[in-house]
Order: structure tokens, then sequence, then C-alpha cells
């Protein structure tokens, strides 16, 4: 009786808390930091529309050549 308890009661709270703190997390605007380039506006709305917010593209790019000697060279093989 206490397994099904804890199943309907406790499970679904926790759930709910979890979801609001995510929510929340995800949807304010954070403070801002003089130490990071990354954007000090709201994550969610950033990762949706980032052309709004003039984020920059640090990816770097490799050629699938170069990464197969990489893998070769560092990756065990058995």
């Amino acid at each position: 009786m206490i397994r099904l308890t804890f199943r309907y009661v406790f499970i679904p709270y926790l759930q709910r808390e979890t979801d609001a703190w995510v929510h929340l997390r995800n949807w304010t605007k954070r403070r801002a930091d003089c130490k990071k380039l990354l954007p000090n506006e709201i994550p969610m709305l950033v990762i949706q529309k980032p052309h709004l917010y003039g984020t920059a593209d640090y990816k770097v790019l490799q050629s699938l050549l170069c990464m197969h000697v990489t893998a070769e060279h560092y990756c065990m093989r058995y």
C-alpha cells in the first residue's frame, strides 16, 4: 500500500516540481556576466530564433579525412 501511495502521489508531485524548475530555468533572462561571450537573453528564445540576437557561429568545420586519421591515431582497435 505504501508503494502505491509513493507512486501515485509523490512521483507526480516531483515531476510537476521538476517541470516548473525547468520552465523557470529555460524561460527567464540570465544575469549579465562580463566574462562570457554568449548572449544574456532568454535561453529558449535564443535557441528558437538565434538570428534575432546576433549570435555567432562557433562551430569548427572538419573534413571527413581528418576525422578518420584522428580516429585511427587515437581510437583503440580490438
